[in-house]
């Protein structure tokens, strides 16, 4: 995983690389190995344990490898890049090969600064039961990658999952993302005030009122082209009647006329 972090000037030689609630629930499954210096994992890192010396200035970019134990897997990336509010760029996230994620929940949330995710788009999420907050206040995230084809059949809680994205203006196909089984659906979108349109929803499942509480809320963009679009249709909808009524009378005109010339040429 390649890391950008713009100027840290809160913790002025340490610099936050994962969750602390990840850490916790993995640092008996795998290790690190930050510019080909190997160490435990942790949530921060002294930076002068890894250069000899740096700008801590201006921004600067880390190699991190996260390395599974002999006989360990890691299933739960909930909470891995939660909170670091430095990190401007994430690139060759892990491939975590196999079915073995089980929660995906918060994993970018609150990464306020970045501006695009690594390639999950090949992530197994066959078995992941939880992706609420995963790209919640992700407030300078421009677009996301294409998740169209990720497996949610045993996803149960989508809840606020894209919330405060602000600057996002349009969202991959998810359209056919199963939602059969989900229970939460609350605020998934909510205030994503640059978001212009939406896939086609309609075959997901968020007819209980008790999933889809405040989906939308704060959609600005998304209410302001529904009404547009609403009142387009009622204009439409208004010329089709005027037209349907001029054909209507051109039509019985016409059969009037047809009826008077067969009754002359009768005579």
């Amino acid at each position: 995983m390649n890391y950008e972090f713009a100027d840290d000037k809160f913790k002025l030689n340490e610099i936050k690389l994962f969750g602390e609630n990840f850490v916790e629930n993995n640092k008996e499954n795998c290790f690190l190995i930050i510019n080909e210096t190997i160490m435990e994992l942790s949530s921060y890192i002294n930076l002068y344990d890894i250069f000899d010396s740096i700008d801590l200035n201006q921004p600067f970019q880390l190699d991190v490898k996260l390395i599974e134990r002999k006989y360990k897997l890691i299933t739960d990336l909930s909470y891995m890049f939660d909170g670091i509010s430095s990190l401007t760029n994430q690139s060759n996230f892990n491939n975590f090969k196999g079915n073995n994620i089980r929660k995906m929940n918060n994993m970018f949330n609150d990464c306020k600064l970045l501006k695009k995710l690594p390639d999950i788009s090949d992530l197994n999420t066959e078995n992941v039961s939880n992706m609420s907050y995963m790209f919640s206040n992700c407030t300078s995230l421009t677009d996301l990658p294409d998740i169209s084809k990720w497996n949610t059949k045993n996803v149960n809680d989508i809840s606020y999952m894209f919330q405060n994205c602000e600057l996002l203006t349009s969202l991959p196909d998810i359209s056919k993302w199963s939602t059969y089984n989900i229970e939460k659906m609350e605020g998934t979108f909510s205030n994503c005030k640059s978001l212009k349109s939406l896939p086609n929803l309609s075959n997901w499942n968020i007819s209980d009122n008790n999933k889809n509480d405040n989906i939308f809320e704060g959609c600005e963009l998304l209410e302001e082209n529904f009404q547009r679009n609403n009142s387009i249709c009622n204009i439409l909808y208004q010329v089709l009647i005027k037209i349907s009524f001029c054909c209507k009378k051109f039509c019985e005109y016409f059969f009037s006329f047809f009826f008077m010339l067969s009754y002359l040429f009768d005579l």
